[in-house]
């Protein structure tokens, strides 16, 4: 087995872990960063919209709370919005567009991978700063997620309403992890090549 095979194999894995993530509400409504319950409704936020209920809003990146008041049936803001949709957790939102960042360098590390079965060392250099690039995107991601949705939940937890994160996060911190033990698989696989 060539040294550069359990690295890009984890890359791999590392990849699709994102590109899920990436695939969060509203493209795949199971899957989700929060999930805030208010006013009998249940809004669940995604890394490029939200859905309340069934009804979700468009793909796109960056977006405030306030903007499902419509979806709730409601004009003018939806209970917490008000606190939610303040210019610091607009902002982050925005952050949410790291997750496809991270996924595309991690495919890019990937396909160096497969390229590094081939050519040997100078891809593998290559391939191990493509996938300390990705480690790096997702650890800043995963923070940003963190503080993003930690900040909305005890927010919508200290008005009396119920957040809880949802499987997307968790998936953004098992591909960090995947991610960095690739990065020690690929730098491994330099030193072994030589």
């Amino acid at each position: 087995m060539n040294p550069a095979t359990p690295g890009t194999i984890l890359i791999l894995v590392a990849a699709v872990l994102l590109a899920v993530c990436t695939a969060s509400v509203p493209v795949n409504k199971s899957i989700y960063f929060l999930s805030v319950t208010a006013a009998r409704r249940t809004v669940t936020f995604g890394c490029l919209g939200f859905c309340v209920g069934d009804q979700c809003s468009g793909t796109t990146v960056g977006y405030k709370l306030s903007d499902a008041g419509s979806l709730f049936g409601i004009n003018g803001n939806i209970p917490y919005a008000n606190q939610l949709s303040s210019s610091v957790l607009h902002g982050l939102s925005y952050t949410l567009v790291l997750h496809p960042v991270a996924c595309g360098l991690s495919a890019v590390a990937f396909l160096l991978g497969i390229l590094q079965h081939c050519t040997g060392f100078a891809t593998a250099f290559l391939t191990s700063m493509v996938a300390g690039f990705a480690t790096t995107v997702t650890l800043i991601a995963l923070a940003l997620d963190f503080a993003l949705f930690t900040i909305a939940k005890k927010r919508v937890e200290s008005d009396g309403g119920t957040a809880s994160y949802g499987t997307a996060i968790w998936l953004t911190l098992a591909a960090f992890i995947v991610l960095v033990v690739a990065q020690c698989a690929v730098c491994c696989s330099c030193c072994a090549g030589r």
